[in-house]
């Protein structure tokens, strides 16, 4: 149940993404393997983590081990023989899902012996999710093979986002665009700052949103979650609205036009202008960084300048300063400026780009 309470969600609904989508991809990772001379991926996962690594090419995390083969079908473990087995194998579009008492070194050996792998480089996704003890008895039944660690490989192979993805996000960004223009909607026909945040949750979640992260100005006049009923309205209107729905997006509700041509209008376009590929996130956050004065900078980098998108809310990495990692054509990025202008007001602006060779390209809603 963890999946669920933690995210609202245990598995990736197949009218978002059909089985031969994991198939394609499973070939691509298969690709990269004979490319790297790798004799197997093993992709950890735990139930009180974040599901992408594993939910990527699995369609759902079980909280187990992936084993991925150049060749051979790929087999999914689900440790201690869950008397939920048979559920679970409803939920997976594999066809080998297994569940067995034993530790995740054991289980590992013994699948890869049965696929005829007995010594080579083993590479390896989400080792951190295990436990010291269980990454040590791991170590210990694997120590024929050479492990490879293979995240950033990895993370940068699943984030360059095929074409079915792309759809899935824009459904995503069609969702919290819908329900930030309905927070505009009713703070122009008189509700407070709070009631417009309520109307975009009810409308996210009626048009289907899995999950949903708002934030607006509702106390004090700066960017918090909705707690409370508050009646007072704010002079401005700013929500934030990031919706799930297979993949993540977010939106900005502004109520006044003044906003969208703003310092954090214009900061924002700059980090759309670099956010080309192999451009780090380090130069990212700096273009927002140089388009700011320096109080508004630090409000903007306390904020947050935004996230390269995985599959859900937590399946991110944070555009930063001081991050020297490239940016994979075709990942994802969803970028936010946050300031007050001259007068002391906020302002938000936010943006869901496509990296691509001359910069971000936005998507729009479907």
């Amino acid at each position: 149940m963890t999946p669920v309470l933690e995210s609202g969600l245990a598995v990736y609904d197949r009218s978002i993404l059909s089985p031969d989508e994991f198939e394609l991809r499973i070939a691509s990772v298969q690709r990269c393997l004979i490319e790297h001379d790798l004799a197997a991926l093993m992709i950890f996962d735990s139930i009180e983590h974040s599901a992408g690594p594993m939910a990527y090419l699995a369609g759902c995390c079980l909280g187990g081990v992936l084993l991925v083969f150049p060749q051979a079908a790929p087999i999914l473990i689900t440790v201690g023989a869950p008397r939920e087995l048979h559920h679970h194998r409803t939920l997976s579009w594999m066809s080998d899902v297994r569940g067995a008492p034993g530790t995740h070194g054991q289980l590992a050996a013994q699948a890869l012996a049965e696929s005829g792998v007995s010594a080579g480089r083993i590479a390896t996704v989400a080792m951190d999710v295990l436990t010291t003890a269980e990454h040590a008895e791991l170590c210990t039944a694997l120590q024929r093979f050479e492990l490879v660690e293979f995240d950033s490989t990895y993370w940068a192979l699943r984030t360059c986002r095929r074409p079915r993805e792309l759809m899935a996000i824009r459904r995503s960004l069609s969702i919290a665009a819908q329900a930030a223009a309905a927070a505009e909607n009713i703070y122009r026909s008189g509700a407070s700052n709070a009631e417009a945040v309520i109307e975009a949750e009810r409308v996210g979640r009626y048009l289907g949103a899995r999950d949903l992260r708002l934030l607006g100005n509702v106390r004090d006049g700066a960017m918090s979650p909705m707690e409370g009923h508050r009646r007072q309205r704010y002079d401005r209107l700013i929500v934030q609205v990031g919706a799930d729905q297979g993949y993540y997006a977010a939106s900005t509700a502004n109520a006044e036009a003044s906003q969208r041509d703003g310092a954090a209008a214009r900061a924002l376009e700059r980090m759309v202008e670099v956010a080309r590929t192999h451009a780090t996130s380090d130069a990212v956050a700096r273009a927002a960084c140089c388009a700011l004065p320096a109080g508004a900078w630090q409000q903007a980098r306390a904020f947050g300048l935004g996230v390269e998108c995985g599959m859900t809310v937590a399946d991110t990495r944070p555009i930063a300063l001081g991050d020297q990692r490239g940016l994979p054509e075709g990942c994802v990025l969803s970028l936010q400026v946050l300031c007050s202008d001259r007068s002391g007001r906020l302002e938000l602006a936010t943006a869901t780009v496509r990296v691509g060779p001359s910069g971000g390209q936005r998507l729009l809603p479907l």
